[in-house]
């Protein structure tokens, strides 16, 4: 250690620090250091939080101000509190609203104090015309050399309405002005009485004939005239392809055999699905079902109840061939008893 130097920080950085940065980085006017880690694969920053060792007194704030208008300067003296003679290289107003204060003496920037030794600046408060935002906020930075630390000076002030004048004496008369423009059309008057009748004046020419009226409704309907005589008889259409075609005998019961009626269709050329069916006063007392072959036998047998033997019948037979509607024979039938 020496002149100058005050007692070594340790800091920590991440894994193997590759590189190294010298430099104010968050502007308060001490140098700051900042290094790159190859293994952690980070940045580290450490902060020089350093007492300073240039100082200076606070001042009091600045009060209200009106804006437009400078306000009172005030005095602040830095004072050197290293052990070695201390440079003041330059005093630097920073901060949002460093516009809105001025440097009006400096009897510090490039001097060299020695120790203990002071020196003397002034600031004043003059805010712009902005009433909308009346607080204002600056700093003063006291820059120093040879590895010493400069103090940062807080500044505020409020900005208040600008003064308002005397108020000046009356003109004189101004010139005519031009014309204005037309106002608006009044409101219609009251009507007036009537005025005596005139004269009847002589006929006008005829007018053109008017569009056409709109269609009428229909009237009613006329009584229907007599029938017109026949018409020519139309032609015979071709002959249709025969139907289908069975013959059937029902016999009646007997001793020996129970009644039976057999059904047998005329030879086809396909294959038929065939349906008998015999009823009696509405009820069936008889079914039977039976598909026939283009070779085999063309007949379907149907038994009918044993009780009845007698009576007044009716056959329905229903033909059905695949890609044709169905074919309906019936026909009645009466069996007697056997005398």
């Amino acid at each position: 250690t020496g002149d100058g130097y005050t007692a070594t920080t340790a800091g920590t950085t991440g894994a193997n620090p590759l590189a190294l940065a010298i430099g104010d980085l968050d502007g308060d006017g001490r140098p700051d250091i900042a290094t790159a880690n190859l293994t952690a694969r980070s940045v580290t920053v450490l902060r020089n939080t350093s007492a300073a060792t240039v100082t200076s007194g606070a001042p009091a704030p600045f009060g209200v101000q009106a804006g437009g208008t400078a306000g009172p300067a005030q005095r602040l003296t830095v004072r050197n509190t290293a052990g070695v003679p201390a440079e003041v290289r330059r005093l630097r107003l920073t901060g949002p609203d460093a516009s809105d204060f001025v440097l009006t003496a400096d009897d510090c920037s490039r001097e060299t104090l020695p120790v203990g030794g002071t020196c003397t600046f002034w600031v004043r408060f003059v805010p712009a015309l902005d009433t909308a935002r009346p607080m204002r906020t600056a700093q003063v930075q006291v820059l120093a050399g040879g590895g010493l630390f400069g103090d940062i000076v807080s500044l505020t002030g409020e900005a208040g309405a600008a003064p308002q004048g005397p108020a000046g004496a009356g003109g004189g008369p101004g010139r005519d002005g031009q014309d204005g423009a037309s106002g608006p059309q009044g409101a219609p008057g009251v009507a007036g009485p009537s005025g005596a009748t005139g004269a009847q004046g002589a006929p006008g020419p005829v007018g053109a004939a008017g569009a056409a009226g709109a269609k009428g409704t229909p009237g009613h309907r006329g009584v229907a005239g007599r029938p017109g005589p026949a018409g020519h008889v139309g032609l015979i259409g071709p002959r249709g392809r025969n139907g289908e075609a069975a013959v059937y005998r029902c016999t009646p019961a007997t001793r020996r055999r129970r009644a039976r009626c057999v059904v047998e269709l005329v030879r086809g050329t396909a294959t038929r699905t065939v349906t008998v069916t015999i009823t009696q006063g509405g009820r069936t007392i008889a079914t039977g079902q039976r598909t026939l072959r283009r070779t085999g036998s063309q007949r379907v047998v149907v038994f009918p109840e044993a009780a009845a033997a007698t009576g007044r019948y009716r056959i329905r037979i229903v033909i059905r061939r695949t890609g044709r509607p169905a074919t309906v024979l019936s026909s009645t039938f009466t069996v007697r008893t056997p005398r």
